[in-house]
Protein backbone atom coordinates (compact mmCIF):
# COMPACT_ATOMS: atom_id res chain seq x y z
CA UNK A 1 0.00 0.00 0.00
CA UNK A 2 1.99 2.83 -1.04
CA UNK A 3 -0.24 5.79 0.73
CA UNK A 4 0.91 3.80 3.95
CA UNK A 5 4.81 3.08 2.66
CA UNK A 6 4.85 7.12 2.13
CA UNK A 7 3.97 7.36 5.48
CA UNK A 8 4.78 4.98 8.03
CA UNK A 9 8.06 6.87 9.72
CA UNK A 10 5.28 8.88 10.97
CA UNK A 11 2.71 6.24 12.39
CA UNK A 12 3.39 4.86 16.03
CA UNK A 13 2.86 1.12 13.86
CA UNK A 14 0.32 -0.21 10.76
CA UNK A 15 -2.70 -0.37 13.48
CA UNK A 16 -2.91 3.00 13.85
CA UNK A 17 -2.44 4.13 10.58
CA UNK A 18 -5.48 1.62 9.63
CA UNK A 19 -7.82 3.19 12.48
CA UNK A 20 -8.28 6.32 10.12
CA UNK A 21 -7.77 4.85 6.33
CA UNK A 22 -10.67 2.62 7.50
CA UNK A 23 -12.82 5.73 8.49
CA UNK A 24 -13.24 5.81 4.25
CA UNK A 25 -15.07 2.28 3.99
CA UNK A 26 -17.82 3.49 5.78
CA UNK A 27 -21.55 2.76 3.87
CA UNK A 28 -22.50 6.36 3.17
CA UNK A 29 -19.44 7.44 0.99
CA UNK A 30 -19.41 6.75 -2.62
CA UNK A 31 -17.35 9.50 -3.32
CA UNK A 32 -15.51 10.72 -0.89
CA UNK A 33 -13.83 7.43 0.06
CA UNK A 34 -10.21 5.32 -0.21
CA UNK A 35 -10.53 5.89 -4.29
CA UNK A 36 -10.75 9.51 -3.49
CA UNK A 37 -8.10 9.40 -1.20
CA UNK A 38 -5.77 7.69 -3.47
CA UNK A 39 -6.98 9.96 -7.04
CA UNK A 40 -5.25 13.12 -4.65
CA UNK A 41 -2.09 11.12 -3.92
CA UNK A 42 -1.06 10.28 -7.24
CA UNK A 43 -1.41 13.59 -8.36
CA UNK A 44 0.58 14.30 -5.82
CA UNK A 45 3.00 12.26 -7.05
CA UNK A 46 3.21 13.38 -10.45
CA UNK A 47 4.03 16.77 -8.58
CA UNK A 48 6.75 15.31 -7.07
CA UNK A 49 8.16 13.39 -10.24
CA UNK A 50 8.23 16.82 -11.67
CA UNK A 51 9.91 18.58 -8.74
CA UNK A 52 6.80 20.82 -8.40
CA UNK A 53 7.20 20.02 -4.57
CA UNK A 54 10.02 18.70 -2.24
CA UNK A 55 10.07 15.43 -0.71
CA UNK A 56 8.96 17.44 3.27
CA UNK A 57 6.22 19.23 1.15
CA UNK A 58 4.75 15.57 -0.65
CA UNK A 59 4.52 14.19 2.76
CA UNK A 60 2.68 16.96 4.17
CA UNK A 61 0.11 16.45 1.09
CA UNK A 62 0.09 12.87 1.94
CA UNK A 63 -0.66 13.28 5.33
CA UNK A 64 -3.14 15.99 4.76
CA UNK A 65 -4.92 13.65 1.80
CA UNK A 66 -4.77 10.40 4.42
CA UNK A 67 -6.96 12.65 7.06
CA UNK A 68 -8.56 15.51 5.31
CA UNK A 69 -12.06 14.07 5.06
CA UNK A 70 -11.21 11.25 7.88
CA UNK A 71 -13.83 12.63 9.84
CA UNK A 72 -17.24 12.80 6.95
CA UNK A 73 -20.96 13.45 7.37
CA UNK A 74 -22.52 14.77 4.51
CA UNK A 75 -25.09 16.48 6.65
CA UNK A 76 -22.05 18.59 8.58
CA UNK A 77 -20.27 21.55 7.70
CA UNK A 78 -17.62 21.28 9.67
CA UNK A 79 -15.96 18.21 8.19
CA UNK A 80 -12.63 19.67 7.25
CA UNK A 81 -12.20 21.50 10.95
CA UNK A 82 -13.28 18.08 12.30
CA UNK A 83 -10.76 16.35 10.45
CA UNK A 84 -7.77 18.74 11.42
CA UNK A 85 -8.70 17.97 15.10
CA UNK A 86 -8.92 14.46 14.99
CA UNK A 87 -4.67 14.99 13.44
CA UNK A 88 -4.21 17.08 15.76
CA UNK A 89 -5.62 14.53 18.35
CA UNK A 90 -3.52 11.62 17.00
CA UNK A 91 -0.18 14.17 17.07
CA UNK A 92 -1.02 14.64 20.86
CA UNK A 93 -1.71 11.10 21.53
CA UNK A 94 1.36 10.28 19.85
CA UNK A 95 -0.08 7.81 17.36
CA UNK A 96 1.33 9.97 14.24
CA UNK A 97 5.46 11.58 15.28
CA UNK A 98 5.86 14.69 12.97
CA UNK A 99 7.93 17.77 13.85
CA UNK A 100 5.71 20.52 15.56
CA UNK A 101 5.93 22.87 12.17
CA UNK A 102 5.34 20.04 9.67
CA UNK A 103 2.56 18.80 11.81
CA UNK A 104 1.13 22.54 11.74
CA UNK A 105 0.92 22.55 8.21
CA UNK A 106 -0.62 19.47 7.85
CA UNK A 107 -3.23 21.04 9.92
CA UNK A 108 -3.71 24.46 7.89
CA UNK A 109 -3.81 22.21 5.05
CA UNK A 110 -6.49 20.12 5.97
CA UNK A 111 -8.51 22.98 7.55
CA UNK A 112 -8.45 25.46 5.25
CA UNK A 113 -8.91 22.60 2.27
CA UNK A 114 -12.62 23.74 2.59
CA UNK A 115 -12.82 26.39 0.21
CA UNK A 116 -15.60 28.18 2.46
CA UNK A 117 -12.86 28.97 5.26
CA UNK A 118 -10.22 29.73 2.38
CA UNK A 119 -11.16 33.31 2.23
CA UNK A 120 -10.51 33.61 6.25
CA UNK A 121 -6.74 32.39 5.41
CA UNK A 122 -4.58 34.31 7.70
CA UNK A 123 -1.80 36.26 6.73
CA UNK A 124 0.61 34.21 8.81
CA UNK A 125 -0.16 30.90 6.88
CA UNK A 126 1.46 32.42 3.82
CA UNK A 127 4.03 30.97 2.41
CA UNK A 128 4.79 27.49 1.81
CA UNK A 129 1.77 26.52 3.41
CA UNK A 130 -0.81 28.87 1.52
CA UNK A 131 1.69 27.56 -1.42
CA UNK A 132 0.35 23.61 -0.24
CA UNK A 133 -3.28 24.61 0.76
CA UNK A 134 -3.34 25.94 -3.38
CA UNK A 135 -1.74 22.42 -4.33
CA UNK A 136 -3.96 20.19 -2.12
CA UNK A 137 -7.41 21.93 -3.20
CA UNK A 138 -6.67 21.87 -6.49
CA UNK A 139 -5.80 18.03 -6.54
CA UNK A 140 -8.76 17.42 -4.18
CA UNK A 141 -11.54 19.12 -6.88
CA UNK A 142 -10.00 18.58 -10.08
CA UNK A 143 -12.11 15.80 -10.99
CA UNK A 144 -14.53 17.50 -11.16
CA UNK A 145 -13.36 20.28 -13.32
CA UNK A 146 -11.41 18.61 -16.09
CA UNK A 147 -11.29 17.49 -20.01
CA UNK A 148 -12.36 14.00 -19.44
CA UNK A 149 -16.26 14.72 -19.46
CA UNK A 150 -17.49 11.30 -18.97
CA UNK A 151 -15.14 10.89 -15.39
CA UNK A 152 -16.81 14.50 -14.47
CA UNK A 153 -20.19 12.76 -14.94
CA UNK A 154 -19.29 9.64 -12.70
CA UNK A 155 -17.89 11.85 -9.77
CA UNK A 156 -21.03 13.82 -9.93
CA UNK A 157 -23.58 11.21 -9.47
CA UNK A 158 -21.46 9.99 -6.71
CA UNK A 159 -21.52 13.61 -4.75
CA UNK A 160 -25.34 13.21 -5.76
CA UNK A 161 -25.69 9.68 -3.97
CA UNK A 162 -23.64 11.09 -1.05
CA UNK A 163 -26.00 13.87 -0.62
CA UNK A 164 -29.43 12.28 -1.70
CA UNK A 165 -31.51 13.17 1.72
CA UNK A 166 -31.45 16.66 -0.26
CA UNK A 167 -34.81 17.33 -2.44
CA UNK A 168 -32.85 17.61 -5.76
CA UNK A 169 -33.69 21.00 -6.66
CA UNK A 170 -32.10 22.38 -3.01
CA UNK A 171 -29.23 20.03 -3.92
CA UNK A 172 -28.79 21.62 -7.41
CA UNK A 173 -28.98 25.21 -6.36
CA UNK A 174 -26.24 24.95 -3.22
CA UNK A 175 -23.92 22.52 -5.71
CA UNK A 176 -23.74 25.89 -8.18
CA UNK A 177 -23.54 28.19 -5.73
CA UNK A 178 -20.25 25.91 -4.19
CA UNK A 179 -19.24 26.55 -8.08
CA UNK A 180 -19.43 29.81 -8.01
CA UNK A 181 -17.33 30.30 -4.93
CA UNK A 182 -14.60 28.35 -6.51
CA UNK A 183 -14.48 30.17 -10.05
CA UNK A 184 -14.29 33.08 -8.08
CA UNK A 185 -10.67 31.45 -6.82
CA UNK A 186 -9.05 31.26 -9.97
CA UNK A 187 -8.09 27.79 -9.13
CA UNK A 188 -9.33 25.68 -12.11
CA UNK A 189 -9.92 26.65 -15.95
CA UNK A 190 -12.98 28.13 -16.58
CA UNK A 191 -14.05 26.21 -19.83
CA UNK A 192 -14.25 23.43 -17.02
CA UNK A 193 -15.88 25.46 -15.01
CA UNK A 194 -18.63 26.43 -17.94
CA UNK A 195 -18.54 22.68 -18.58
CA UNK A 196 -19.14 21.40 -15.45
CA UNK A 197 -21.64 24.02 -14.60
CA UNK A 198 -23.76 23.49 -17.65
CA UNK A 199 -23.89 20.28 -17.30
CA UNK A 200 -25.01 19.93 -13.83
CA UNK A 201 -27.54 22.97 -14.50
CA UNK A 202 -29.23 21.01 -16.98
CA UNK A 203 -28.96 17.34 -16.07
CA UNK A 204 -32.16 15.63 -15.38
CA UNK A 205 -31.65 12.79 -12.90
CA UNK A 206 -33.13 9.45 -12.75
CA UNK A 207 -35.34 8.73 -9.76
CA UNK A 208 -36.93 6.12 -7.95
CA UNK A 209 -39.84 5.98 -5.10
CA UNK A 210 -40.14 3.40 -3.12
CA UNK A 211 -43.53 3.45 -1.50
CA UNK A 212 -44.89 1.52 1.20
CA UNK A 213 -46.10 1.70 4.82
CA UNK A 214 -42.47 0.39 6.08
CA UNK A 215 -43.62 -0.27 9.90
CA UNK A 216 -41.01 -1.28 10.15
CA UNK A 217 -38.71 -0.54 7.33
CA UNK A 218 -36.94 -4.47 7.30
CA UNK A 219 -34.16 -5.70 5.47
CA UNK A 220 -36.08 -7.13 2.87
CA UNK A 221 -36.91 -3.53 2.04
CA UNK A 222 -33.23 -2.52 2.26
CA UNK A 223 -32.47 -5.28 -0.19
CA UNK A 224 -35.03 -3.83 -2.51
CA UNK A 225 -33.76 -0.19 -1.73
CA UNK A 226 -29.98 -1.11 -2.69
CA UNK A 227 -30.77 -2.68 -6.00
CA UNK A 228 -32.56 0.47 -6.96
CA UNK A 229 -29.70 2.19 -6.04
CA UNK A 230 -27.68 0.44 -8.60
CA UNK A 231 -30.28 1.91 -11.21
CA UNK A 232 -31.44 5.32 -9.92
CA UNK A 233 -29.27 8.46 -9.71
CA UNK A 234 -31.28 8.75 -5.96
CA UNK A 235 -34.07 7.04 -4.46
CA UNK A 236 -36.68 8.69 -2.39
CA UNK A 237 -38.34 6.81 0.41
CA UNK A 238 -42.58 8.03 0.18
CA UNK A 239 -44.82 6.51 2.62
CA UNK A 240 -48.38 7.57 3.83
CA UNK A 241 -48.37 10.74 5.71
CA UNK A 242 -50.92 9.06 7.97
CA UNK A 243 -48.95 5.56 8.50
CA UNK A 244 -47.24 5.02 12.19
CA UNK A 245 -44.06 3.79 12.33
CA UNK A 246 -42.95 1.51 15.35
CA UNK A 247 -38.67 2.86 14.56
CA UNK A 248 -38.68 6.12 12.71
CA UNK A 249 -37.43 5.54 9.09
CA UNK A 250 -35.01 8.53 9.31
CA UNK A 251 -33.54 6.53 12.29
CA UNK A 252 -32.70 3.47 9.77
CA UNK A 253 -32.18 5.78 6.72
CA UNK A 254 -30.09 8.78 7.91
CA UNK A 255 -29.00 9.58 3.95
CA UNK A 256 -32.00 9.21 2.34
CA UNK A 257 -34.59 11.60 1.87
CA UNK A 258 -37.85 10.38 3.31
CA UNK A 259 -41.28 11.64 1.67
CA UNK A 260 -44.54 11.56 3.12
CA UNK A 261 -47.89 12.58 1.13
CA UNK A 262 -51.51 12.80 1.66
CA UNK A 263 -54.45 11.17 -0.28
CA UNK A 264 -53.45 9.08 -4.10
CA UNK A 265 -49.91 7.82 -3.94
CA UNK A 266 -49.82 8.18 -8.06
CA UNK A 267 -51.04 12.13 -7.56
CA UNK A 268 -47.82 12.04 -5.45
CA UNK A 269 -45.40 10.91 -7.73
CA UNK A 270 -46.56 12.45 -11.12
CA UNK A 271 -47.17 15.48 -9.44
CA UNK A 272 -44.33 16.41 -6.68
CA UNK A 273 -41.28 15.36 -8.61
CA UNK A 274 -40.88 17.63 -11.43
CA UNK A 275 -37.06 17.99 -11.80
CA UNK A 276 -35.95 13.99 -12.76
CA UNK A 277 -37.58 10.88 -15.30
CA UNK A 278 -39.56 9.17 -12.09
CA UNK A 279 -40.04 5.92 -11.73
CA UNK A 280 -42.35 3.21 -9.12
CA UNK A 281 -39.99 0.60 -7.19
CA UNK A 282 -41.78 -1.81 -5.59
CA UNK A 283 -39.90 -5.16 -3.73
CA UNK A 284 -41.56 -8.57 -4.04
CA UNK A 285 -40.94 -11.68 -1.92
CA UNK A 286 -42.65 -14.23 -3.99
CA UNK A 287 -45.04 -14.64 -6.88
CA UNK A 288 -48.32 -13.92 -5.03
CA UNK A 289 -46.78 -9.90 -4.85
CA UNK A 290 -46.33 -10.07 -8.33
CA UNK A 291 -49.65 -10.62 -8.83
CA UNK A 292 -50.85 -8.32 -6.81
CA UNK A 293 -48.68 -5.52 -7.71
CA UNK A 294 -49.31 -5.81 -11.51
CA UNK A 295 -53.44 -5.51 -10.57
CA UNK A 296 -52.34 -2.10 -8.65
CA UNK A 297 -50.27 -0.95 -11.47
CA UNK A 298 -53.20 -1.34 -13.59
CA UNK A 299 -55.06 1.01 -11.34
CA UNK A 300 -52.42 3.08 -10.92
CA UNK A 301 -52.07 3.78 -14.87
CA UNK A 302 -55.97 3.62 -15.33
CA UNK A 303 -55.80 6.73 -12.88
CA UNK A 304 -52.55 8.50 -14.24
CA UNK A 305 -49.89 7.03 -16.63
CA UNK A 306 -46.57 6.79 -14.43
CA UNK A 307 -43.75 3.76 -14.87
CA UNK A 308 -43.25 0.93 -12.24
CA UNK A 309 -39.75 -0.88 -11.84
CA UNK A 310 -40.28 -4.18 -9.86
CA UNK A 311 -37.13 -6.20 -7.59
CA UNK A 312 -36.90 -9.08 -5.77
CA UNK A 313 -35.90 -9.90 -2.42
CA UNK A 314 -32.68 -10.96 -2.79
CA UNK A 315 -31.84 -12.09 1.24
CA UNK A 316 -32.20 -15.20 2.93
CA UNK A 317 -35.52 -13.93 4.62
CA UNK A 318 -38.19 -14.07 1.55
CA UNK A 319 -40.67 -14.87 3.99
CA UNK A 320 -39.93 -11.29 6.41
CA UNK A 321 -42.65 -9.03 6.72
CA UNK A 322 -43.30 -6.17 8.86
CA UNK A 323 -46.51 -7.70 10.21
CA UNK A 324 -43.87 -10.07 11.34
CA UNK A 325 -41.11 -8.23 12.85
CA UNK A 326 -43.81 -6.09 14.81
CA UNK A 327 -44.84 -9.34 16.25
CA UNK A 328 -41.35 -10.06 17.19
CA UNK A 329 -40.69 -6.45 18.59
CA UNK A 330 -43.60 -7.47 21.35
CA UNK A 331 -42.06 -10.71 22.06
CA UNK A 332 -38.43 -10.34 22.14
CA UNK A 333 -36.86 -7.25 20.59
CA UNK A 334 -34.05 -8.54 20.30
CA UNK A 335 -35.30 -11.35 18.09
CA UNK A 336 -36.75 -8.17 16.19
CA UNK A 337 -33.62 -5.85 15.75
CA UNK A 338 -32.35 -9.08 13.46
CA UNK A 339 -34.00 -8.12 10.43
CA UNK A 340 -34.11 -4.24 11.16
CA UNK A 341 -31.43 -2.95 8.85
CA UNK A 342 -27.90 -1.62 10.44
CA UNK A 343 -26.80 -0.21 7.26
CA UNK A 344 -25.32 3.11 8.80
CA UNK A 345 -23.32 1.91 12.20
CA UNK A 346 -25.39 1.16 14.79
CA UNK A 347 -27.97 4.45 14.69
CA UNK A 348 -31.08 2.18 15.36
CA UNK A 349 -31.33 1.05 19.10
Amino acid sequence: MKIYHILKSYFKDFETFDMVYRRYDESFRYYHNKSHILSICSMIDLMADEHEINAVQRDVLYMAALYHDAIYDPKSETNERDSADLFTEDIEKCNVHMAPEIAQMVFEVIKYSDPRLYSKLPCECSGAPRKLIDLFISCDLRPFFEEDIGRVIRNYKLILREYQFVPYDIFVSAHLDFVVLLERTGWFDERFINQYWKYVEGYIPSIGVYAGSFNPFHIGHMSVLEQAERVFDKVIIATPASASHMIPIADILPYHEVREFEGLFVDHVTTDYPYGYVTVVRGLRNGNDLEYEINMQLVNYDLKESDFGYMYFITNYPHVSSTVVRDLFIHDRTAGFKYIPDRYNGVVS
